[in-house]
């Protein structure tokens, strides 16, 4: 009785190892990129970028200093300057990088644009504070490594 177990026991290890090499499991696996999390303040950001833009417009228009420049040229540049904004939010909310360099030369736009509009230097400047808390931002939660 007692070779008969033996012989069983022998069988069933044979057929373990007769079944052949299986192939590695991680070859088999592709890698998946971590996933990119926007998180609470960047999502904030980039809504108050947009309503940035409407309220700099708006003021662009609204509160101007030199009575040579045309309506024409005022709406046209308001309107540029918060279609700029508002599309590198639009696109830096979709990972690209060039949405912050567009987001810089609109901040560049607006600063210029406001230097010859507003009655105060300091005004045509407050388009640097989006721009430095987006930076910041940007910094402090280490996600511009996640911008393609």
């Amino acid at each position: 009785m007692g070779s008969s177990k033996s012989k069983g026991r022998r069988n069933q290890r044979s057929h373990r190892s007769s079944s052949g090499p299986t192939p590695p499991r991680s070859s088999t696996v592709a890698a998946q990129p971590a996933p990119k999390v926007r998180g609470g303040w960047l999502t904030a950001m980039l809504i108050i970028i947009v309503i940035h833009a409407i309220f700099t417009a708006v003021l662009l228009i609204s509160y101007h200093k030199n009575p040579g420049v045309t309506r024409e040229v005022l709406w046209a540049g308001a309107f540029l300057v918060a279609l700029l904004e508002i599309a590198s939010a639009v696109v830096m909310w979709f990972w690209k990088k060039w949405g912050l360099y567009l987001f810089v030369a609109a901040t560049l736009a607006s600063i210029g644009f406001g230097l010859v509009i507003y009655p105060s230097m300091l005004v045509a400047f407050h388009a640097i504070i989006p721009l430095g808390i987006l930076a910041y931002i940007l910094q402090a939660q280490n996600k511009l490594k996640l911008f393609e």
